[in-house]
């Protein structure tokens, strides 16, 4: 099986910040945003979904937590205080999750450990970018342990020009958080609780196009700018939680229960017309609910090997 590993440290030495950063540093991956920045396609060795309707189930399979994600408008979250990172290449499912044709993609997050630990840091780049991420964890009880994590990234200079208006475009508002409470009642069971959440009120990037009804950007060779007639913007929530149930019914057989829920709001206002006329101007509106339960047998045994007696 081909698989690449991105640690937790990998991800913060190459400030990766969402899914698709991973795409440049991973060979056979490609992933894009056909739609603005709101739809998120991811393709593998080849095979992928090239298409921006949010009901499409991707052909390679995202999962956080071991919850699969059911909608390419859900892939756009934040990477933050995760342990690793695991692309693996060809079909995928017969050991858990869904069948998926080209692959599949898991964001493990950084469990809660017995030692009280925590972090923060902070980076601030080019066009007033500022990125804050911090976590905090330890043992609360007997047997109990927490962990809490969130990241904010903001960008408050874009660097597009709306000659419509004048203004800059490509801001960044994004917040992300998650809590986990990790409870090992005794050697054989292990519950796991996940509770996360985030916003993200970033603008939609310019669309640049030569619009034949108007002579707007006519002999402009810019890239950096464009028209639009409103304000393009996100408005997109998802919060969600999961529970991890790992119970061990003997040395060799350990029986796992994966329940998730997820709830995502979409609203995506752009103008594709690169014009200040209203001409295709878009907004879209999506409310994405899903419920999944995943029931695992795994079986852990020694390859025996008998000696050849001649």
């Amino acid at each position: 099986m081909a698989v690449t590993v991105f640690t937790g440290d990998d991800i913060r030495e190459q400030r990766l910040g969402q899914p698709i950063d991973l795409a440049a540093q991973t060979p056979n991956l490609n992933i894009n945003e056909t739609f603005g920045n709101s739809i998120t396609n991811v393709s593998i060795r080849g095979l992928g979904l090239n298409d921006y309707a949010v009901n499409n189930n991707p052909a390679a399979g995202i999962y956080i937590d071991e919850v699969y994600l059911v909608s390419p408008a859900m892939l756009g979250f934040q990477l933050f205080d995760l342990e690793r990172v695991e692309v693996l290449k060809g079909p995928q499912g017969t050991l858990y999750g869904r069948n998926t044709t080209a692959g599949a993609m898991k964001f493990i997050s950084r469990k809660p450990t017995e030692e009280y630990e925590g972090y923060l840091s902070a980076d601030y780049g080019r066009y007033d970018h500022f990125i804050l991420e911090g976590a905090l964890g330890g043992k609360i009880a007997q047997g109990l342990t927490g962990r809490v994590a969130v990241q904010t990234s903001q960008r408050n200079d874009g660097f597009q020009l709306n000659r419509a208006t004048g203004g800059k475009v490509g801001d960044i508002d994004r917040t992300a958080w998650r809590g986990l409470l990790n409870w090992k009642p005794s050697g054989a069971l292990d519950i796991l609780l996940n509770i996360h959440g985030g916003v993200d009120k970033s603008d939609t990037l310019l669309v640049k196009v030569d619009n034949s009804f108007t002579p707007e950007d006519d002999g402009i060779a810019d890239p950096y700018s464009s028209a639009a007639g409103n304000d393009t913007e996100l408005d997109n929530e998802n919060y969600g939680v999961s529970l991890t149930v790992n119970l061990d019914l003997s040395d060799a057989l350990t029986l796992t229960s994966v329940t998730g829920y997820e709830d995502y709001e979409r609203s995506h206002d752009e103008d594709r017309d690169g014009s200040a006329l209203v001409h295709l101007d878009g907004l879209f509106l999506n409310d994405i609910e899903q419920v999944s339960q995943e029931l695992r047998l795994t079986y852990t045994g020694q390859e025996q090997y008998f000696p050849i007696v001649e």
